[in-house]
């Protein structure tokens, strides 16, 4: 797609504002969705009770074949702090061994099967990782709507997928849209105070009206 840019079209400065948006939304949520794992992490290890073990592997946990205490308390309580853990159970291709000291190894748990089993990270995570993790944990209900996460998440899709410059996904119209759904997402109750938030809605504020300074 980058070879086919010319800013002098507006398909291409659409696409160029589009992706600064996604790019500004996503950097506002890596502080407060990395809290949300950090605290869901201690949380759960505060209820093993027990030594951690490194040597089961997720395949072990995932098919209930874990042979220690330590990975059968984490399992259940993934489960359950799964919006669709007692339907589905997980799914997710992480590290079991590493989820005593990471707590983005466990974040994963809520991300697809594929695509993130080597990010160690959530800087290392793209947008839809940080959603899914949003859309599939319990700890954000209450702060995060799902259907507001899930649309950002369409709309980013649209854009990862469009197949060429042309797209009706990049229209002024198409555009505008993307960016406020992505707006609608960093206005949710559990991140419309945040410093990091409220920065980030000015920012797609420019983005929506600046037609030369799209700089990443």
């Amino acid at each position: 797609m980058s070879k086919l840019i010319d800013t002098n079209k507006p398909e291409s400065r659409n696409w160029l504002k589009e992706w600064r948006a996604v790019c500004i939304t996503r950097q506002a949520l890596l502080p407060p969705v990395s809290a949300e794992a950090a605290q869901l992490h201690g949380d759960i290890l505060n209820k093993t009770k027990v030594p951690a073990c490194t040597t089961c592997s997720f395949r072990d946990v995932q098919n209930r074949n874990a042979s220690c205490q330590y990975h059968v308390v984490l399992r259940n309580e993934l489960v359950n702090e799964h919006a669709y853990g007692q339907k589905n159970g997980i799914g997710a291709l992480t590290k079991a061994e590493n989820w005593a000291h990471s707590p983005w190894e466990i974040a994963k748990v809520f991300m697809p099967p594929a695509g993130y089993e080597n990010k160690t990270t959530i800087e290392e995570t793209d947008f839809n990782g940080i959603a899914a993790f949003i859309i599939n944990c319990t700890r954000f209900q209450g702060k995060i709507t799902d259907a507001v996460c899930k649309k950002a998440r369409e709309v980013v899709n649209r854009i990862r997928h469009m197949p060429d410059i042309s797209s009706t996904a990049l229209t002024d119209q198409a555009t505008t849209e993307c960016i406020d759904n992505l707006y609608a997402l960093l206005n949710e109750p559990g991140l419309n105070t945040l410093p990091e938030a409220i920065q980030a809605q000015a920012e797609l504020d420019v983005v929506i009206f600046n037609t030369v300074s799209l700089h990443f």
